[in-house]
């Protein structure tokens, strides 16, 4: 059994279910904290996030559409490790594909684009049978 504690962290006005994330993609590598957001299809590393990975954004190839918050393009980040801390502190590494989102109306405003988190998504959590737990006001992912 697995079991990666959470944190609370407040994201476009409310109280999110959040995680640190170490991802390890194959010309990229960051730490990052992404909302659990079993509402989500996809897992994606926000534009904010990627543009610390200094990858050459603009030249990403589009795979898809999506919206989240506001409508996305989805860029293939490929099949990246995904570490995370357990309960005892030790390092667990899954291997799985995941997206980059970049806002498709650039004119947003650069306090909003900031204020979107990086998410771990649906996909992931049923990929890794994942689901929340809550325990003494605490709250874990947990398989």
């Amino acid at each position: 059994m697995v079991k990666i504690p959470l944190f609370s962290r407040k994201f476009l006005g409310a109280e999110r279910d959040c995680v640190t994330v170490k991802v390890k993609g194959k010309n990229f590598y960051l730490t990052t904290v992404a909302v659990i957001d079993n509402g989500s299809p996809f897992t994606m590393i926000s534009e904010n996030d990627l543009k610390r990975t200094r990858l050459p954004l603009k030249t990403l190839p589009i795979v898809g559409k999506a919206i989240y918050i506001a409508p996305v393009n989805l860029v293939d980040l490929g099949e990246c490790d995904l570490t995370f801390k357990d309960v005892k502190n030790e390092t667990i590494t899954f291997k799985f594909r995941i997206f980059g989102s970049i806002f498709k109306d650039i004119s947003k405003s650069a306090y909003f684009i900031h204020q979107i988190p990086s998410v771990i998504g649906r996909d992931f959590l049923k990929k890794f049978n994942f689901s929340l737990k809550r325990e003494r006001k605490k709250v874990f992912l947990e398989t």
